[in-house]
């Protein structure tokens, strides 16, 4: 279970409840704003479609 490699307990628990939020797709990205009214690119780089997989893999 995917669990189990972000739970240890060597593990900072920022960046496992990060982590945690990114492999359930509940990031506050532009995506997911999108659907509360929110402008959606990225900041970063100012795509105009922000998503998890962006920031992570394309940004």
């Amino acid at each position: 279970m995917w669990s189990r490699l972000i739970w240890f307990q060597q593990g900072v628990p920022r960046f496992a409840f990060i982590t945690w939020l990114a492999v359930r797709d509940r990031l506050s990205t532009g995506h997911r704003t999108a659907q509360w009214g929110q402008a959606q690119y990225c900041l970063y780089c100012g795509e105009p479609d922000e998503t998890r997989d962006h920031l992570f893999f394309a940004c």
